[in-house]
């Protein structure tokens, strides 16, 4: 969803009020949208165009455009379209949007405020319509996904008959106050709180020497899942899994502890035959900080899962094995983030849960998705970019998902999407009969959309 999109629909009310002001046409200069008065007179500053990636900018508003007076911040279009004084940017397509469950993008999370400067002239005497624009993320190469968000810092000069700026904020000259108070062009929101559950999205380093261990750490559905690699010394490793199920319910998304007691079922790729074992209540008890995950036994008198009171580095330096890297998506298709599918605009809700036989399906607003299962007391949770969008061909959905349980190398997947009313389900196609979201054998799943 563009972030433009937002800020039409927080001054949609506005418009109301605008009436038909006479702007009815535009111009752009040097990165700058400006909208111009019938009789060529008067203009208004709009939309900055912001290179993301280039940092700080400084956007310089010119006293006039071809033969109009700029003269306001923002203003109404035609017959009242709102249209703001912002900073808009685009970076590839992660939307934040003060979403609380952070971990629900399926990567560490990092934000970062950058200060963008813009100098008006003494003809603008006036501001009409402003707004923030929130974030603009994209994935790193360590496997995190970088949130900038512009911060405006403006300067004029002494002799503009209304304003003044000090310390970057715009203030009226008549009384000291402040010009742009509630327009969110300074930043300074506070992000909502992390829940245990975001701090517990890492990768984490066991270094033993001639053995390592790297650990895939992610939670979904209210309990916690670790994807363990174990390299030997000669080259070879072997992969385990564990899934941990919180006694506490809904512990994961307390923002006031780092401390959860959990149950614990282990999968180990050569020992189990693909089987989890049974939870064993309560086994463990897991402590996450800044640096490192802890693992404590609980009850002595069990066999260990692993040595008690240890402390796993966190490693933010490299992606983690469990995400879906942009060489297994080109691998399936070269289309944008999940969009529309059938109709149905996907993308303006937080996340669409699917339940179906034996199986529930999530998907989030940025395109990643979550499939869990659990048959036969074996739990498998595959995690993946949904991708589709306009221009997809008969309804189908494409994507590529890593599997808990199992090796890492993507499983690609394609299946037939078809919505109706409230159910959703996905079909088979020719070539792609076995995928996680159609169980053998059957052809079709069909998912209840919650």
């Amino acid at each position: 969803m563009r972030i433009r999109n937002r800020i039409l629909a927080a001054v949609f009310s506005a418009a109301m009020l605008g009436g038909c002001t006479g702007y009815e046409s535009s111009a752009e200069q040097d990165g700058m949208y400006f909208y111009i008065s019938k009789n060529e007179r008067k203009a208004f500053v709009s939309e900055c165009a912001w290179d993301v990636n280039s940092g700080q900018a400084r956007f310089v508003i010119p006293p006039n455009i071809e033969k109009a007076s700029v003269t306001s911040l923002g203003g109404f279009f035609g017959t009242g379209v709102p249209s703001p004084f912002c900073i808009m940017g685009e970076r590839d397509t992660f939307d934040f949007n003060g979403n609380p469950y952070r971990s629900e993008y399926g990567a560490p999370l990092v934000f970062e405020d950058v200060p963008v400067t813009v100098v008006i002239p003494d003809t603008v005497t006036e501001v009409r319509l402003a707004s923030g624009t929130g974030y603009y993320g994209s994935r790193n190469e360590y496997g995190q996904i970088v949130f900038l968000r512009p911060v405006v810092r403006f300067e004029c000069s002494e002799t503009n008959p209304v304003f003044i700026a000090e310390d970057g904020q715009l203030l009226l000259k008549k009384d000291l106050s402040p010009a742009l108070a509630d327009s969110g062009l300074y930043g300074g929101e506070e992000l909502p709180e992390m829940t245990l559950r975001d701090k517990l999205l890492c990768r984490c380093v066991k270094d033993m020497g001639d053995e390592k261990e790297v650990w895939d750490i992610f939670p979904e559905f209210g309990h916690v899942y670790i994807h363990i690699n174990s390299y030997m010394y000669d080259d070879e490793y072997m992969f385990s899994a564990l899934e941990l199920i919180p006694v506490e319910e809904g512990v994961l998304e307390r923002t006031d502890t780092d401390t959860f007691d959990a149950e614990v079922r282990q999968f180990s790729d050569f020992a189990m035959a693909g089987q989890y074992t049974e939870p064993e209540s309560p086994f463990c008890r897991i402590t996450v900080s800044d640096d490192y995950v802890e693992v404590v036994q609980l009850d002595e008198n069990r066999e260990p899962l692993m040595d008690s009171g240890i402390q796993i580095d966190k490693d933010i330096t490299q992606p983690s094995q469990f995400a879906v890297t942009t060489e297994d998506l080109e691998r399936v298709n070269d289309g944008n983030k999940l969009v529309y599918l059938v109709g149905h605009t996907w993308a303006n809700a937080e996340t669409h849960v699917l339940e179906g036989d034996g199986v529930r399906v999530r998907m989030y607003r940025d395109g990643t998705f979550t499939i869990n299962r659990d048959a036969e007391n074996t739990t498998v949770l595959y995690r993946g970019i949904a991708m589709g969008g306009y221009g997809m061909e008969d309804n189908d959905l494409r994507f590529a998902v890593k599997k808990l349980g199992g090796t890492t190398e993507p499983i690609v997947g394609r299946v037939r999407m078809t919505v109706e009313e409230d159910t959703v389900t996905f079909t088979a196609v020719d070539g792609y009969e076995s995928t996680p979201l159609i169980p053998a054998g059957t052809g079709e799943l069909v998912c209840r959309i919650s």
